[in-house]
């Protein structure tokens, strides 16, 4: 993770490396990003039908990856509307791809209504043998919603 210092992001080496980052709006809501590949991919849990990108996340993802990167928005589970679980989606989505690098995490469905008890299961039990989330398999259920997959340039 790149630290937040009080004026943004420092920016991300420009190598190799991969980069899960949590992004919060400064307010109540928190997506995340991931650079694998050299590939920079962004990831809101309530989009809902704007496919698009805030500006206030746009200012931090340029902070991190710079002016001019492209940003990929892969087609991604979306939290039930009214709730507020983006910040349990964050966690789920950057650990997942922690613990299964070999898969792209924008692959990755979470049973929602679990979501909420396994992060106090795991802050109760420090011995925990898995911290990944518990996900669906299997064809995807009628009332999980998806986002539309885009890109921008920042």
């Amino acid at each position: 993770a790149v630290w937040l210092s009080p004026v943004g992001f420092s920016p991300v080496p420009d190598n190799d490396l991969v980069v899960l980052q949590p992004i919060s709006d400064g307010g109540c809501h928190f997506t995340c990003t991931a650079r694998i590949n050299g590939d920079i991919f962004y990831f809101d849990s309530s989009y809902g039908e704007q496919s698009r990108i805030s500006d206030y996340m746009k200012k931090r993802l340029r902070e991190l990856y710079g002016t001019g990167a492209k940003v990929i928005c892969p087609s991604v589970q979306q939290q039930t509307v009214g709730s507020n679980l983006c910040g349990a989606f964050v966690l789920a989505r950057l650990t997942a791809y922690a613990a299964s690098p070999h898969q792209q995490p924008d692959k990755f469905l979470f049973r929602e209504s679990e979501m909420r008890q396994h992060i106090f299961d795991c802050l109760e039990d420090e011995s925990r043998r898995s911290l990944v989330f518990p996900r669906l398999r299997g064809k995807i259920p009628t009332d999980v919603l998806l986002s539309k997959r885009f890109s921008c340039t920042l």
